[in-house]
């Protein structure tokens, strides 16, 4: 075979290759766009150039691994992701919300409320803070940090719109915290909001009842439930209450 012949086959396969690699990327893009993501990820592995891999296609396969909960392979891009200091600068948002919600699910508590607060410091649309909010409460709150908890949910609640459904979701945050330091009056004061956000809800009358417990005695509680159930006869949460 003559040395032409030999650079014509090489040519010819460097442009199967380089084809071949731009069909495998394209055909990513165009699985991720569509949501389907193990086909997104199977397209990308099989791009052999691996230099031709942007930092967008790093981001959407860390957030395909996530919507996989293959979270432990989602850090893993994105630490390769976070190391490129103009990538992570573009791309801080997609990155630090992304590995604090793997870290959630992966128990690292510290770690995800690193990164969502992170996320807080580049993030203003408040649709999507909110998104943030019951991970990194619940992060704060499982490491009885409750003094963050508590501050953290008072920053949320300045923009709850007036939403009574997620103004309790994170009032509860704050019960919980006040209720656990044994701060009863702080508690109640919360839980009255509740109530007030959501008075038809009988569950939401429960956090006073175990404040009457600690304060006023079982009896006195006791009695307040059978008011409860005179106003709710048919929440079987209050009948488990009440026949404990």
């Amino acid at each position: 075979m003559t040395k032409k012949k030999i650079v014509i086959i090489l040519l010819i396969m460097l442009v199967i290759v380089l084809a071949s690699n731009f069909l495998f990327l394209n055909l990513g893009n165009y699985y991720y766009a569509n949501g389907q993501h193990h086909k997104s990820i199977a397209m990308y592995d099989k791009v052999f150039i691996k230099n031709t891999i942007s930092s967008d296609i790093l981001v959407q396969t860390g957030i395909s691994q996530t919507k996989l909960k293959n979270y432990n392979k989602a850090i893993s891009i994105f630490n390769e992701l976070e190391t490129d200091a103009s990538g992570i600068e573009k791309y801080a948002k997609d990155v630090y919300y992304s590995k604090g919600i793997c870290y959630y699910f992966t128990n690292d508590y510290n770690s995800c409320i690193v990164y969502l607060n992170k996320y807080r410091e580049f993030e203003n649309n408040k649709l999507l803070l909110k998104i943030i909010c019951p991970y990194l409460l619940y992060s704060y709150f499982i490491q009885e940090m409750y003094n963050e908890c508590i501050d953290t949910a008072s920053y949320f609640l300045k923009d709850s719109d007036g939403d009574p459904a997620y103004e309790n979701s994170i009032l509860n945050f704050k019960y919980d915290c006040y209720f656990k330091q044994k701060q009863y009056d702080l508690a109640w004061e919360v839980n009255q909001q509740i109530i007030y956000n959501q008075p038809n809800d009988p569950s939401n009358y429960l956090g006073n009842y175990l404040i009457y417990v600690e304060t006023k005695g079982i009896e006195y509680a006791r009695n307040y439930l059978l008011e409860l159930e005179k106003m709710f006869p048919d929440d079987d949460t209050l009948k488990k209450f009440l026949h404990k």
